[in-house]
């Protein structure tokens, strides 16, 4: 089994769907998922389209690492209150 395919499962176990019929869903076909089974590794279109869909980084999916991830969505937010942050900081000196 990939890291692939087992991070997949495991980000679909957690938002409660099946991984063959999220496939589906995002247009991709059961022999594709069957090549991901037995040790294939998708294109970079698909792992976008996956990490888009699940809002994680792409390399979260490719690599080894089993940090917790943060959704990309709340990466941007506390960037932008980091930013604002100092923002107001420097405005006070």
């Amino acid at each position: 089994m990939t890291i692939f395919w087992r991070k997949y499962n495991e980000l679909c176990d957690e938002h409660g769907l099946k991984p063959r019929a999220l496939a589906t869903e995002l247009g991709i076909s059961a022999a594709t998922v069957t090549k991901w089974v037995n040790d294939g590794m998708p294109n970079l279109d698909m792992i976008t389209r996956i990490a888009e869909f699940f809002d994680v980084p792409i390399d979260y999916l490719i690599n080894e690492d089993d940090t917790p991830i943060i959704p990309q969505a709340n990466k941007k937010r506390s960037v932008f209150k980091s930013v604002s942050s100092l923002s107001q900081r420097w405005v006070s000196l």
